[in-house]
């Protein structure tokens, strides 16, 4: 899970709830187990779960019905 595959999937509409984005969280959940504050590893998945976290629910479109 990377910027570039996480962007694409927002695009093109991928993510369609939070909930299709917190599923592939756990790549990122497992780096900042294992891996140590500070480490690349550690610092590039929060920098990644912050912009995920960000860019999605605004990619998500909001279903409003008609009134």
């Amino acid at each position: 899970l990377d910027f570039s595959t996480m962007t694409k999937k927002v695009q093109r509409g991928r993510y369609k709830t939070m909930d299709d984005y917190t599923v592939k969280r756990l790549p990122i959940d497992n780096v900042k187990l294992f891996d140590p504050p500070g480490s690349i590893y550690h610092t590039e998945a929060e920098r990644i779960l912050a912009w995920g976290l960000d860019a999605i629910p605004k990619a998500i479109p909001i279903h409003t019905s008609p009134r």
